[in-house]
């Protein structure tokens, strides 16, 4: 069945004409480097191109069969959710896919929303791109003049929120999914975390990378069969962080560090207008944690 493949599965269906929209795309991006290096590109992407074509028309007919079967699949199966006001979302652990009704799945975020203690803020968006703006402007002692479009969001959006189904738990909550790659404070955020590593380095005592450097730690650890592992879980771990307390402990580690109090002066101001990003948008509405 195809639903058992999972949501990571790639189908192989292509629309017509996809080898001639590509080339389109990749004429446009030519344009970008600079003039002396574009001829070739030119005909390095030509070249591709043919070996596209080529590969397409070597393929065997069954392989086609097989990807418009499962095209036509995935378009009975959007029909049926259609049909029923249902959807498809991954489980909040696992690789299961859950079936349910938009109502359901609404009540769901509703809930989460009663229990979080989020409240209607509509206009923030444009209010808090304008403030991003003057902040970066003002800062020129972390961001370079020439830099500053990079940190600037064009087109802002208010982040979107999706909630995967906990099975495991009581009642099945949501977990929360924020998208924040269109926020407005995404870039600024994503250069601050940079610049603190930078300017106020933080010794990695107490947290780990990835689940291969866990692995590492544990082996290295000496074995004894008194030895008890602990394991505890985070609620809402973000959010809780006291915004004041962490200001306050990275101008102690600017000081500590030696750094001026300029460049000090520009990282705070970088750093209060991303935590003013407490929103989403949700029936219409754009939420804001209190």
């Amino acid at each position: 069945m195809l639903l058992d493949k999972g949501l990571k599965c790639s189908l192989s269906y292509k629309r017509n004409q996809w080898i001639s929209n590509l080339a389109f795309e990749a004429e446009t991006a030519t344009t970008l480097p600079p003039l002396a290096e574009q001829e070739y590109i030119r005909h390095q992407i030509a070249h591709n191109i043919k070996k596209l074509y080529k590969e397409q028309n070597e393929r065997p007919d069954y392989s086609n069969i097989q990807t418009r079967n499962e095209n036509k699949i995935i378009n009975q199966i959007k029909d049926k959710l259609t049909k029923n006001k249902a959807m498809i979302s991954k489980a909040g652990k696992g690789n299961s896919i859950i079936i349910l009704y938009q109502e359901e799945h609404a009540e769901k975020i509703n809930k989460f929303i009663s229990n979080n203690s989020l409240t209607i803020a509509n206009g923030i968006t444009k209010k808090l791109q304008k403030a991003i703006r003057n902040t970066i402007n003002e800062c020129q002692h972390v961001i370079h003049k020439s830099n500053i479009w990079k940190y600037v969001n064009l087109n802002p959006m208010t982040p979107t929120i999706r909630g995967l189904v906990k099975l495991y738990k009581e009642d099945a909550p949501i977990r929360p999914i924020t998208n924040w790659r269109n926020a407005p404070s995404y870039k600024l955020a994503k250069m601050l975390t940079k610049k603190l590593h930078t300017y106020i380095p933080i010794p990695y005592n107490f947290n780990i990378k990835n689940t291969v450097q866990l692995m590492t730690d544990l082996t290295d650890l000496p074995y004894d069969h008194s030895i008890i592992f602990a394991s505890f879980d985070i609620t809402i771990m973000y959010p809780n962080i006291p915004k004041n307390e962490a200001i306050t402990i990275i101008k102690k580690l600017c000081e500590t560090n030696g750094r001026e109090d300029s460049i000090k002066q520009d990282i705070i101001k970088n750093l209060v207008i991303p935590n003013r990003t407490k929103l989403f948008p949700f029936s219409r509405h754009n939420l804001h944690r209190k």
